[in-house]
């Protein structure tokens, strides 16, 4: 029984270790540095911290730039709570997925561009259809709060605005 106890201690030693060491760092440098590399776009995080025993990951004062350094979007928090439900439960099941003070500012460039534009991969480059289904998604606790939601359609002789607070 000891044996069993000592081998137990030695994998959750090791399963922090990991996330401490590994996981973490990783998560709070990693997405900046694709996001320049591939999107040529800005993204400051605060921190992204991962919670080993709740398998949760919470977001803290996120932000994207547009390539002119504009703010496009950002939010003050996010948390997404895997729940363990999901081992017996078809689909992802979430205890809480959480989005606190979204800001995001749409706009309208050109008849058939948008400022996203960039981030949607073009038509030749998306995966083919495997015919695999849809995995289900079941949320406990879902909680979202926006800052502002803007809309701007710069085709216009007058630029057309709109936003919700």
């Amino acid at each position: 029984m000891r044996r069993i106890m000592r081998l137990l201690a030695i994998v959750v030693v090791a399963y922090l270790l990991i996330v401490i060491l590994v996981l973490t760092p990783a998560l709070n440098l990693v997405p900046s540095w694709y996001v320049k590399k591939y999107l040529d776009r800005d993204l400051d995080i605060d921190w992204v911290l991962f919670n080993p025993f709740a398998l949760s990951l919470h977001v803290k004062n996120a932000e994207l730039r547009e390539h002119d350094g504009e703010r496009f979007a950002g939010l003050a928090g996010a948390e997404v709570n895997l729940s363990v439900e999901s081992l017996w439960q078809p689909g992802w099941v979430l205890d809480a997925f959480t989005v606190d003070q979204l800001y995001l500012h749409i706009r309208k460039l050109t008849e058939d561009s948008f400022n996203f534009s960039d981030l949607i991969p073009p038509e030749d480059d998306a995966p083919a259809d495997t015919g695999g289904e849809i995995p289900g998604v079941t949320i406990h606790d879902f909680d979202f709060s926006s800052e502002r939601l803007m809309y701007t359609d710069e085709t216009r002789a007058k630029p057309y605005n709109t936003m919700l607070d």
